[in-house]
């Protein structure tokens, strides 16, 4: 009977390890404080990658956002919603990262690039590119806190010009709440005009966020369109289009919502919002505008 009941206490501390060891994620440390952090730099136009001078990059806090995913598990991917932003840098702190089980091997991809830039490297402490085109790294023993660095690249000079930033946001647009997903800025395609002459240009941009549009749409929710530009008198905070998520479902379970203008503004638009159809927990947003922004010299 002492045998027994011997071997019993070592069976439920084997078992009561590996239930630890699997909530916690690959190579979990009560012990240690794991973190990423991670900032982000706009290089000057025309620099390339294999020419970076990292101390002529500025870095940026906004208008850009990342996502980070596991290679060795399932865990639900990190972005910078779920970040704390401190000084220039996005921390990812030891709770977030025990409740994803962000552990060992990951992959880190840009999803939206600030406006006018096409490129980006990453670069960091056991950073490398993989066969997917995303960049790896991981949080183990050994590093535990991995820094990272992103260094975005505008083959043209980046225009000067107004440019338009959209975010969802909680709640309508009246009353506008958290940015839950930054979208691709809306811009006019490259290359030589063709076609009718009168023809009015379009906007256009598209992005795939980590977001449902079910879940979208089982709450109040909006897109928002602003000026990103800093030259004197602009208002950055002030939408100049909106458009509450919502409507008549489309083929394939896709929602159509039209973007209204704001304050003075003339920009009108429409958002085409569709599941991915490789992951549904995935939503595909298009975006479509036109205005005087818009016109041709």
């Amino acid at each position: 009977m002492a045998r027994l009941e011997k071997c019993l206490g070592v069976l439920a501390v084997l078992l009561l390890g590996m239930v630890t060891g699997f909530a916690g994620g690959v190579g979990a440390q009560a012990d240690v404080d794991n973190s990423i952090s991670l900032r982000a730099f706009n290089c000057p136009p025309s620099m390339a990658a294999d020419a970076l001078v990292a101390d002529d990059c500025t870095p940026v806090t906004e208008d850009f956002d990342v996502r980070i995913a596991s290679l060795s598990g399932i865990m639900a991917p990190l972005t910078l919603v779920d970040a704390t932003l401190v000084g220039d840098a996005f921390v990812w702190g030891n709770d977030v990262i025990d409740a994803r089980g962000a552990f060992g091997p990951l992959a880190i991809r840009e999803t939206v690039l600030p406006a006018g830039f096409t490129e980006y490297v990453v670069a960091g402490t056991g950073v490398a590119l993989g066969e997917s085109g995303d960049w790896t790294f991981a949080v183990t023993p050994q590093d535990p806190t991995p820094v990272l660095s992103i260094y975005n690249f505008a083959p043209e000079p980046v225009a000067q010009d107004p440019v338009l930033a959209a975010a969802i946001h909680t709640g309508t647009c009246d009353r506008l709440g958290k940015a839950t997903a930054l979208l691709m800025s809306p811009a006019l395609g490259a290359g030589d005009w063709a076609g009718a002459k009168d023809a009015l240009p379009i906007a256009t941009s598209s992005t795939t966020i980590d977001v449902s549009l079910a879940e979208l749409l089982r709450s109040d929710h909006a897109i928002a369109v602003r000026r990103s530009d800093r030259s004197p008198g602009s208002d950055k905070a002030t939408p100049v289009a909106c458009g509450e998520i919502g409507g008549v479902g489309l083929p394939g379970g896709a929602v159509a919502v039209g973007l209204r203008g704001r304050s003075g503004s003339d920009l009108v638009g429409v958002a085409y919002l569709a599941p991915l159809p490789s992951d549904t927990d995935q939503t595909q947003v298009s975006l479509f505008f036109s205005s005087n922004l818009a016109d041709r010299e």
